[in-house]
């Protein structure tokens, strides 16, 4: 297959994940976590881990560059004293695939004690994050190829011990032991 035709395939799979979640979207959900949002008179806080925490700190840049207030706490941060710049005027959106990490769950109890409402993005409807949070919005049908960006290595995912991402193999050779 040729490099144009795999990075077209590539963008069709990733055009097909996305409708398959819009399709799949909880419009209740949706509506409380804009109104948690809109309604927000702090900042918007939002945080994660690893490839969660990274997609999270590029919302909050978003957000702050059209005029909302926003900052990213790193959830392992969290955990060791950032978490006292959350006010009750906050709203904490946190993004996480698995929705089990260790550093997230640590920081819960924290933001359910001052009060904050908590918006998670998580692809576990059942995890421990989503059970937590006042606004839940699944990515639970978006398929596990759709979450790869493409690489030009010819590289594929693999099981990385930290999370439910992956680390990359290069023609079958782990580039991690």
């Amino acid at each position: 297959m040729s490099i144009f035709a795999t990075i077209k395939e590539e963008l069709l799979k990733e055009a097909s994940a996305i409708s398959t979640v819009a399709e799949a979207l909880d419009e209740a959900q949706v509506e409380h976590a804009f109104r948690l949002l809109r309604d927000c008179q702090g900042k918007v806080v939002l945080t994660g881990i690893g490839k969660a925490g990274i997609i999270a700190r590029k919302i909050s840049a978003t957000l702050a560059s059209t005029g909302t207030g926003s900052i990213f706490l790193h959830a392992a941060e969290g955990i060791h004293g950032d978490l006292g710049m959350l006010c009750k005027q906050d709203v904490v959106m946190a993004i996480s695939n698995s929705g089990n990490t260790s550093e997230m769950l640590a920081i819960i109890p924290f933001i359910r004690f001052i009060g904050v409402p908590l918006i998670s993005l998580t692809g576990n409807p059942d995890s421990q994050l989503a059970k937590a949070s006042d606004a839940v919005l699944c990515t639970t049908s978006m398929p596990n190829w759709s979450l790869w960006v493409w690489c030009p290595l010819r590289a594929r995912p693999l099981l990385w011990p930290g999370g439910r991402s992956g680390h990359c193999a290069i023609e079958g050779q782990e580039l991690f032991s």
